[in-house]
């Protein structure tokens, strides 16, 4: 069996609030389950003495039928809900891990058995009646649920694996070239960038246009190093941290009030090498500010 990563304290205590909310919601506390256990016996009861084959009575399967369905919908939406909760907690462990899909897989399979068995321990006790209920009718549908929300977790997991091996980690090749480029570039002669009121500053009018240098990054000549680079790091903050940030963010991060420069430093334009803007969106690649 895979040991799973330890859980803080307070993520324990995070975790056992929400059980006790989702019981709520569900309609799966102490006493609702006394109700639903009391409900199965007498539908049963009924069905058991219902006269066989006689045209004046209704089919005793109905009554049946009704016995099983009690508790059972609100047992799986309440699994689906636990699941997805702690799985949560452990899927942010494993982004920062680095380690394999497979090792997720792994600890996804140890919660699906875990949250089958948290629900059996609210259920199982009432009665023998509710015990093989539970165990031929709503453990092998929260099964099923469960099932299917691992087989969407392992995909999504793997989409994240193939991308962070796609990705530009700090100190990878891609990146340094990025970095190096900007060694290459010189401002022109007397042009400097303009202060703007909250200290940020543009590029002055000549700035991206002007320079004596050489090509503005050691790279392919169309800027798709940047356009991965940039493309990992949206999908690394995706994956850490749940927000789909844009290119707009990138660029407001880098202090400026238009996408021109960003645009311009990203396709690497040979017409308009700007080395302020190569720095401020190298470092946003390689510090990485929307992680922290």
């Amino acid at each position: 069996m895979t040991d799973l990563p330890a859980l803080s304290d307070t993520t324990k205590r995070k975790l056992a609030v929400q059980w006790d909310t989702i019981r709520d919601n569900q309609k799966l506390t102490d006493e609702d389950l006394a109700g639903y256990d009391r409900e199965r016996q007498r539908l049963l009861s009924i069905a058991a003495k219902w006269p066989r084959n006689d045209p004046r009575h209704r089919d005793p399967r109905l009554a049946t039928q009704r016995a099983r369905w009690i508790g059972e919908s609100a047992s799986v939406r309440a699994a689906g809900a636990r699941f997805r909760g702690i799985d949560w907690e452990y899927w942010q462990h494993w982004c920062h891990s680095g380690a394999p899909y497979e090792a997720y897989a792994a600890w996804l399979d140890s919660l699906k058995r875990d949250t089958v068995a948290e629900l059996a321990s609210i259920w199982n006790g009432k009665s023998d009646v509710t015990d093989r209920w539970f165990k031929g009718t709503c453990a092998p549908a929260i099964e099923k649920a469960l099932v299917a929300l691992v087989k969407q977790r392992i995909a999504q997991a793997r989409d994240v694996e193939s991308q962070r091996l796609d990705r530009v980690p700090p100190g990878n090749p891609i990146l340094n070239e990025i970095r190096a480029g900007g060694e290459n570039l010189s401002p022109p002669a007397g042009v400097f960038p303009k202060p703007t009121q909250d200290g940020a500053t543009e590029p002055s009018k000549d700035e991206s246009s002007r320079t004596d240098a050489g090509p503005a990054v050691s790279g392919t000549k169309d800027g798709t190093d940047r356009r991965k680079a940039v493309d990992a790091y949206i999908e690394d903050v995706l994956s850490q941290k749940g927000i789909r940030i844009t290119r707009t963010d990138i660029w407001k991060q880098a202090r400026y009030k238009s996408r021109t420069e960003f645009e311009r430093w990203e396709r690497n334009d040979p017409k308009n090498p700007n080395k302020t803007a190569h720095e401020r969106f190298t470092r946003i690649l390689t510090e990485k500010p929307h992680l922290k």
